[in-house]
């Protein structure tokens, strides 16, 4: 519970300041994977983020809207659409990660650098044991 309302807190902080941007808190999941996988298709970004097909239609359709992605078809697969950031999608990620560092550092501020390494590492190794624990669920389905 603890985690989740960190998580909701944190999302809200961050909001406030991309809002500023037009850009909605499931944009910006869209363009941090887009600025690191530009290229991808939507199917590649809805595993990436571990989010359904129709969220990422909506999100992606969003951001078209502003200019700031375009899709084009894949030049060996006409089947696939690659989803590309336009030049005012890259020119975003600068300004929008610094808000997300500011934010960051807001709730670290009262964390010291070795609560936050302890932190970190802890997340880390209770994500990998929960994706394990996914994994073998799902294998268990097959």
């Amino acid at each position: 519970m603890l985690m989740r309302d960190m998580h909701r807190t944190f999302t809200r902080c961050l909001e406030q300041r991309i809002s500023t941007y037009g850009i909605t808190t499931n944009m910006w999941f869209y363009l941090r994977a887009l600025w690191e996988n530009d290229g991808a298709t939507p199917r590649e970004l809805s595993e990436l983020l571990g989010i359904k097909g129709p969220t990422t239609n909506q999100a992606l359709g969003d951001l078209e809207r502003r200019g700031l992605i375009s899709r084009e078809r894949d030049t060996t697969d006409r089947r696939l659409v690659r989803i590309r950031l336009t030049p005012a999608g890259v020119e975003l990620k600068n300004t929008l990660l610094t808000f997300a560092v500011e934010v960051q550092d807001i709730a670290l501020s009262d964390v010291s650098e070795e609560e936050a390494e302890i932190f970190r590492d802890v997340l880390q190794r209770m994500k990998t044991s929960l994706g394990a624990d996914y994994d073998r669920a799902l294998g268990s389905l097959g």
